[in-house]
């Protein structure tokens, strides 16, 4: 084995034990204060993004206006597709399933296990270090690990592209065209699901400070 060989085997045993150490870190926190770090990185992620765009010319700012323009028109006529094409969600009803706090609904427990999937996606978007994702690369990572649910969500199988939209729904995500190097796939952005993280969390930081008065 050469040094390079050597080097490149070191490396990538301290990257598994910084990845078993942030893990480790990660398991003991409480959810609002894994909320309140990931609220912290994406308030970081838009100030660096705000000091990016007040160094641009006015001539890049009206071309990225005009692009957005083209793209909200591109997502209005796809969300119209959408709904032409989907069933829309079906109204709560209760159920014979119950946990500590009694019988729940089926929207509620359609909330919780979005919500969940919102953590797990934006974990797979932080460990991929990516800003946009193939929807079936999504899918694939999400079912990958047997420690969640996604690879049994579906009636005992894994979860497909309909349930998939149908619970992004619930934050108003959804996917779009997206080009990867030489192809265009259906995939899904991260900034979509950092500001419907942000939304949540302040949502219940509001209600714990409206519990406390």
């Amino acid at each position: 084995m050469n040094n390079i060989t050597k080097a490149k085997t070191a490396l990538e045993r301290l990257r598994e034990q910084k990845a078993k150490k942030e893990a480790a870190k990660k398991a003991k926190k409480t959810p609002i204060e894994w909320l309140r770090e990931q609220l912290q990185k994406a308030t970081k992620e838009a100030e660096e993004e705000s000091e990016e765009e007040a160094k641009k010319t006015p001539f890049e700012r009206r071309r990225e206006q005009l692009l957005q323009q083209q793209k909200a028109t591109k997502e209005a006529e796809e969300r119209s597709k959408i709904a032409k094409q989907t069933t829309s969600i079906p109204k709560a009803q209760d159920t014979d399933l119950s946990n500590n706090d009694g019988i729940i609904s089926e929207k509620k427990k359609l909330r919780k296990a979005a919500k969940r999937l919102l953590a797990d996606i934006i974990d797979i978007f932080n460990a991929s270090k990516v800003s946009e994702i193939r929807s079936q690369v999504l899918i694939d990572q999400l079912c990958s690990d047997d420690t969640k649910q996604w690879a049994t969500y579906c009636e005992g199988q894994k979860l497909h592209f309909r349930r998939l939209a149908l619970l992004l729904g619930q934050f108003n995500i959804e996917s779009k065209d997206i080009r990867f190097k030489d192809k265009t796939f259906k995939g899904y952005e991260k900034d979509k699901f950092v500001s419907a993280l942000k939304s949540l969390a302040a949502k219940k930081l509001k209600r714990q400070a409206h519990n406390k008065q």
